[in-house]
């Protein structure tokens, strides 16, 4: 998957299934991501949820790492700077609707995988074996 781009990877995203406790503990809801290309090799990087009715943001900036899978080292920005985590884009639709990317633990978080599209909800193409992966779910988004 060399042929990564990152201006095309960049904008919006929802997370639409992931094993992540966070998404699927029924707190945080609506989960989505927001990459923008801040110079080659690094991404500005917001998550952004619901809880409780209002919106929270996360804040960090990913670094990419040597060698042809897209790999990034995520670090947070503020409070959360002491925090990071690896994550790499591990499948993706050559026109960037949708995306699989895994990500290692950190200092508060568990290791996961999400999978990640431009629109809410599970879209075509995505291979039936990452589908099957152990105690991964489906996000529900408020339209």
């Amino acid at each position: 998957m060399d042929d990564f781009d990152e201006q095309r990877f960049a904008g919006t995203w929802f997370v639409v299934a992931s094993t992540f406790p966070l998404w699927l503990k029924g707190k945080r809801h609506s989960p989505r991501f927001q990459y923008g290309v801040l110079a080659p090799g690094r991404l500005s990087d917001r998550v952004m949820y619901r809880r409780d009715g209002r919106e929270q943001v996360l804040d960090g900036v990913d670094t990419r790492l040597p060698g042809a899978t897209p790999a990034f080292r995520w670090r947070g920005t503020g409070l959360l700077r002491l925090v990071k985590s690896d994550w790499q884009v591990t499948h993706r639709d050559p026109q960037y609707r949708w995306a699989v990317i895994g990500f290692t633990r950190s200092l508060l978080t568990p290791a996961g995988v999400d999978i990640i599209a431009r629109t809410p909800g599970i879209p075509a193409g995505i291979p039936a074996d990452v589908l099957a992966q152990p105690g991964l779910t489906a996000i529900p988004h408020a339209q």
